[in-house]
């Protein structure tokens, strides 16, 4: 069965004669960070006038403008965002684990299990969960790249000026792309994301260790 994939739009990584535009890292930090597509345009182009501006800038020497859009917006929503890519990662987990197809559900019950787990502090678990569930569906078009943030932060720290690393963010970001079109996308679950272009190669296959028996138990039962 076809997954039920809407009309998407790609990432506005290349240009029509297949160059880079100016500064792809600066278009993947901002749709990262930013929670629709038209906001996304807008940072890209601040990004762009402050480099510009300030060529060659080093962090002591940022412009109030630049620490601003590094402050509040490029890491804005640092923890809602990483909560969005926990749940893809967790989708990817299941699967693997189980061989069915998984549910937002039960990966989010994973992410709240974790995260209790991994603070050692009581939580209230259906707080917790509405704010899980608010930022999947806050960041649901950056989903993948959110996913691909989580599973290799240091990667993506090194995108910056590098075009190897961004291609190798780019690929595992897409992995999770099409991982989600065939096993999440339905016909209660549609999203609309920023498409990973085609120019751009998907990862084999995605690294992640084994859902443990416990992990498995809290996200089976609900």
């Amino acid at each position: 069965m076809e997954p039920m994939i809407e009309t998407s739009t790609y990432l506005p990584l290349f240009r029509e004669n297949g160059d880079w535009i100016e500064r792809p890292d600066f278009m993947v930090l901002a749709a990262l960070s930013q929670m629709t597509k038209i906001d996304t345009q807008h940072v890209y182009a601040a990004m762009l006038l402050e480099e510009s501006l300030n060529p060659n800038q080093t962090s002591s020497g940022m412009s109030v403008f630049a620490k601003n859009i590094e402050k509040n917006t490029i890491r804005g929503n640092l923890t809602q965002r990483t909560l969005a890519g926990q749940v893809v990662l967790e989708l990817a987990r299941l699967a693997a684990s189980t061989g069915k197809p998984p549910t937002v559900k039960a990966a989010r019950r994973l992410v709240a299990f974790n995260q209790k787990e991994y603070t050692g502090k009581p939580t209230l678990e259906s707080s917790f969960l509405r704010e899980i569930e608010k930022s999947f569906s806050d960041f649901k078009d950056t989903l993948h790249l959110q996913a691909a943030m989580v599973c290799d932060p240091q990667l993506l720290a090194s995108i910056e000026g590098d075009e190897r690393s961004l291609r190798k963010f780019l690929g595992v970001a897409r992995a999770f792309e099409g991982f989600i079109d065939s096993n999440v996308v339905s016909k209660s679950f549609k999203w609309t994301p920023w498409r990973v272009p085609t120019q751009i190669k998907s990862v084999s296959e995605l690294n992640f260790s084994s859902l443990t028996d416990q992990e498995l138990n809290a996200a089976m039962n609900s």
